[in-house]
């Protein structure tokens, strides 16, 4: 009779104490507010950049976009968000892939 008392006891003070470490409200400052916004809009400075580049010098481009391999090549598409951006430190002077 103690014992479930005793759990009783036990699980009662669990739950009491899980709910009032809970907290409703967020005062903290954000870190960084607005990130989302400045990530877009950074990188769609780079994909434009990269695509002037690109047109300019052609093959021999310090940038590169490559499109993400489950889309469709087909599909004629210009989302900055279907490719990744590469500036190319250097250019390799070897022939074929490894």
């Amino acid at each position: 009779m103690n014992r479930k008392y005793f759990l009783a006891l036990v699980l009662f003070m669990g739950v009491f104490i899980g709910l009032v470490s809970c907290s409703e409200t967020n005062d903290d400052n954000e870190e960084y507010p607005d990130w989302q916004k400045k990530n877009t809009e950074y990188f769609q400075n780079i994909f434009s950049q990269a695509l002037a580049d690109i047109a300019q010098n052609g093959e021999n481009s310090q940038w590169d976009t490559i499109r993400c391999w489950s889309l469709n090549d087909t599909v004629a598409r210009l989302n900055p968000t279907d490719y990744i951006v590469v500036h190319k430190i250097k250019n390799g002077g070897g022939s074929g892939c490894p």
